[in-house]
């Protein structure tokens, strides 16, 4: 049974059966980081460091702008890795994992504190809108209430603990793709009487 990697962590499930006709294809080197037996007929063994011929090109490329998003596509005649055929954020989530790096920083939020107005806790989004589940503190004492947290109004306090979050944006500063509002009707949110509150009594 062949397998290709195409990241520099990988997990491999392998039947096992097949275990003593596995072929890495592309690997050039690799630690054996752990072997689990998954089941009666399954065997998930993770590799770390893993360094692939096949991708040893892309190790030192810049992200300037979405063409460097481009895949170069595999050779005739050959079975496409995902790093010759993934674009757009999938490719830019597979080069961050070869750098080390979680483009989409998806760590759960700190939950070793309480937020507070004065020190709340950040949550970072690369987009004008955000949702954050708080599950109180110490974590999980009670349901998952879902806070909305925007670039207009980035704290917002959860109704049930007191929890405070805060939305860091870290997206660009400007959408290339953002059209002109001027020319056709933007979407509006019904208005509640949470719109007639003065924004200095958000938070109090």
């Amino acid at each position: 049974m062949d397998f290709r990697l195409s990241a520099l962590y990988a997990s491999v499930f392998i039947p096992t059966r097949c275990l003593k006709n596995t072929i890495l294809w592309g690997v050039d080197s690799f630690h054996l980081d752990s072997v689990v037996i998954t089941g009666p007929t399954m065997i998930k063994i993770t590799l770390a460091h893993v360094t692939c011929n096949r991708l040893s090109d892309c190790l030192n490329i810049d992200i300037a702008e979405q063409t460097d998003l481009l895949p170069p596509g595999a050779k005739p005649g050959t079975m496409p890795t995902d790093y010759e055929q993934a674009t757009g954020l999938e490719r830019l989530e597979l080069l961050g994992k070869m750098h080390g790096i979680d483009v989409f920083d998806m760590r759960p939020l700190d939950a070793s504190r309480m937020g507070t107005l004065d020190n709340p806790i950040i949550v970072k989004s690369g987009g004008d809108e955000q949702y954050a589940g708080c599950t109180g503190y110490p974590a999980d004492s009670h349901t998952v209430i879902w806070l909305t947290v925007t670039r207009e109004r980035p704290v917002e306090r959860c109704s049930e603990c007191g929890n405070v979050v805060k939305m860091e944006y870290v997206g660009p500063e400007a959408d290339p793709h953002a059209h002109h509002d001027e020319h056709h009707h933007v979407h509006e949110d019904p208005k509640t009487m949470a719109d007639f509150v003065k924004p200095e009594y958000w938070y109090k």
